[in-house]
């Protein structure tokens, strides 16, 4: 029986490093142009209806979550290592009180659009998100966005 186990792990590992040299293989094209340049392509099939997750636009059911996992996409604030709130596309933020946060920008920032990151931006932003996703609306629990000078 042990001869049989032994024989069984040997035939795994040479499979797994089959498998490995064939997908790692693969990590590398030629560019259209000749040269030996690496090239990333970024294909994903994970979304799927089922867990409300058909695309990455953070507005969609629970797609803010593929939005941020696959690197495509920044929030105002994210959580550190130790997990507490730092701003991210924020500069600063300050508890006023209770119900209230003034929230300062980061400048120099735009959008894929082009559009700049301001406080309007912001605004509509959130306008929108809590006008078309029932969650965001009861979690945020936001009441009004004020843009001061």
């Amino acid at each position: 029986m042990q001869r049989k186990n032994g024989r069984r792990k040997k035939i795994a590992y040479v499979l797994c490093g089959i498998l490995a040299v064939v997908l790692f293989s693969g990590c590398q094209s030629t560019a259209a142009d000749g040269t030996d340049e690496k090239v990333f392509i970024y294909g994903d099939t994970t979304f799927n209806a089922e867990n409300d997750e058909s695309d990455v636009n953070p507005h969609n059911g629970y797609s803010g979550w593929a939005c941020i996992r696959y690197g495509i996409g920044e929030t105002l604030f994210h959580y550190s290592d130790s997990m507490e709130i730092e701003p991210w596309l924020a500069e600063s933020y300050e508890i006023v009180d209770d119900t209230t946060w003034r929230i300062t920008l980061h400048e120099g920032i735009s959008f894929t659009s082009g559009r700049t990151l301001d406080a309007e931006a912001v605004k509509e932003c959130l306008e929108d998100l809590i006008a078309v996703h029932d969650r965001a609306r009861g979690d945020l629990k936001i009441e009004s966005i004020k843009q001061t000078a």
